[in-house]
């Protein structure tokens, strides 16, 4: 909506160049660059009060445990799931990056090859029709050199 408002609309009016940069500031605007991926922060357990004369000697060193292997289980989904979405945006990033290389580029050095052409060949034309039309009125053209 922004960009048709600001930059298609009819009655907007600015030079190329600008209209050019405008482009490219509400495309950055709109989009993020980048991928978000999620942060492991840590693992909060919360352990029931134990009554020390009821429960073994052990209980409190193997709790400890347990707690430091739900973090690193918790850590290790964290990181997996890090990969995935960069393994995912690599992959989407390396088909644009081969498409502008395999396949846009080489179609706009094309157009550009026709444009350059036309060009060249228009101005050719208005050379002979000026010379035609100086013909026509029949002034020699060395007196316009002088």
């Amino acid at each position: 909506e922004r960009f048709e408002k600001e930059m298609m609309d009819l009655s907007v009016n600015i030079p190329l160049e600008k209209a050019l940069d405008l482009g490219w500031q509400i495309l950055a605007d709109c989009f993020e660059a980048g991928v978000t991926i999620p942060v492991y922060k840590g693992l909060e357990v919360t352990r029931a009060p134990l009554d020390l004369f009821d429960s073994p000697a052990w209980h409190d060193n193997a709790a400890e445990t347990l707690t430091s292997i739900l973090s690193l289980k918790a850590e290790r989904l964290v990181l997996e799931r890090q990969r995935e979405l960069v393994i995912r945006e690599l992959n989407t990033t390396s088909q644009r990056v081969n498409l502008f290389e395999k396949v846009k580029i080489p179609e706009c050095k094309e157009n550009i090859r026709i444009i350059r052409i036309a060009i060249g060949d228009e101005q050719t034309a208005s050379v002979t029709r000026g010379k035609i039309a100086k013909g026509r009125t029949g002034q020699p053209q060395e007196e316009d050199a002088a």
